[in-house]
């Protein structure tokens, strides 16, 4: 996901495609993007499911980044780096 690499799957593709539009534009779709999704066989109930997802990381992030969290040296090689994900304007 944070490479940008297609995910292996159709279906894992199209919730990885919708998250990134999510992402990339401050949890905005547009009614074409939902539709997308949703004729990839996903209900509404999926997509508050991803919003969720990104809900928690947020919170998570934000949480971390206010405390100080220091990154686990276990997993310092898998540091996050900013993507190259472009903002639709």
């Amino acid at each position: 996901m944070r490479s940008g690499a297609r995910l292996s799957g159709n279906k894992l593709e199209d919730v990885g495609q919708f998250t990134r539009t999510l992402i990339a534009n401050r949890g905005k779709a547009t009614v074409a993007e939902l539709q997308a999704f949703l004729d990839a066989e996903y209900s509404d109930v999926q997509v508050l499911e991803v919003i969720l997802g990104l809900a928690i990381k947020l919170m998570s992030n934000y949480t971390n980044s206010i405390a100080g969290t220091p990154l686990d040296k276990e997993v310092e090689k898998l540091r996050w780096k900013k993507p190259a994900i472009e903002e639709r304007r």
